[in-house]
């Protein structure tokens, strides 16, 4: 959720369960772990820990999941929805 964006937007690399609708979000961005896998989460910390830090992701969040971008495609279809 909110946290790992801002985790991501401030430099740190991620991991998120595989579930849900992250992916949609996080893209090839992250190391994605299954929750309910002590190796799941622990293969998937490692790998996160072992690479470095790809800026693609902090400009990726920064570009498309500020609150200014969350206004302006609210306003959208709000606007969308009147016409």
């Amino acid at each position: 959720g909110l946290s790992s964006l801002e985790a991501g937007a401030c430099g740190c690399n991620l991991v998120i369960s595989k579930f849900g609708d992250s992916s949609d979000y996080f893209k090839d961005f992250t190391e994605y772990c299954d929750p309910g896998s002590v190796d799941s989460i622990k293969f998937a910390i490692l790998n996160a820990f072992q690479r470095p830090f790809d800026e693609t992701l902090s400009n990726f969040i920064l570009k498309n999941y500020t609150w200014q971008e969350a206004a302006k495609k609210t306003l959208k279809v709000y606007e969308g929805i009147l016409a």
